[in-house]
């Protein structure tokens, strides 16, 4: 069974994931969140990045997903 590339995220995975995150409008954003959430789960350093988003879009979507309080494991 192959796992999605995202499961495990190396160092490199997180980077790639972190600027891709940075580069999007708020839609994006959440685009990208949703999509980790469906396939895997949103890396740590995410959830880290979408609390303190300057859009409250983002700050609201990742407070109704449960991933709250999880930006430090």
């Amino acid at each position: 069974m192959a796992l999605p590339r995202y499961a495990s995220p190396d160092p490199y995975t997180l980077e790639e994931l972190r600027r891709e995150y940075e580069g999007a409008d708020w839609r994006s954003r959440i685009r990208l969140l949703r999509r980790l959430n469906r396939k895997v789960s949103i890396p740590p350093k995410l959830v880290a990045l979408a609390t303190k988003d300057e859009h409250a879009q983002v700050r609201q979507w990742i407070a109704r997903s449960g991933y709250l309080g999880k930006e430090d494991e």
